[in-house]
């Protein structure tokens, strides 16, 4: 049996917050801390003038295989 659970972080914006979620089985189990749309909602609210500064994708996987 293959269990996983991966962590992937999609973008930073320039104060350094990310948008998180637990994937498990290619599904959206929990989202950890915000999506990447409501980050952008709320830069655009509190700082219209702020941009992206970067955008990345990184992905951590755990497996157990039993």
């Amino acid at each position: 049996m293959r269990s996983g659970v991966q962590f992937l972080s999609v973008a930073t914006i320039a104060d350094g917050e990310s948008a998180v979620a637990e994937i498990r089985d290619g599904i959206v189990q929990s989202r950890l801390l915000e999506t990447l749309e409501d980050i952008l909602r709320r830069a655009r609210v509190n700082s219209p003038e702020r941009s992206i500064l970067c955008f990345r994708f990184d992905a951590v996987y755990s497996y157990s295989i039993g």
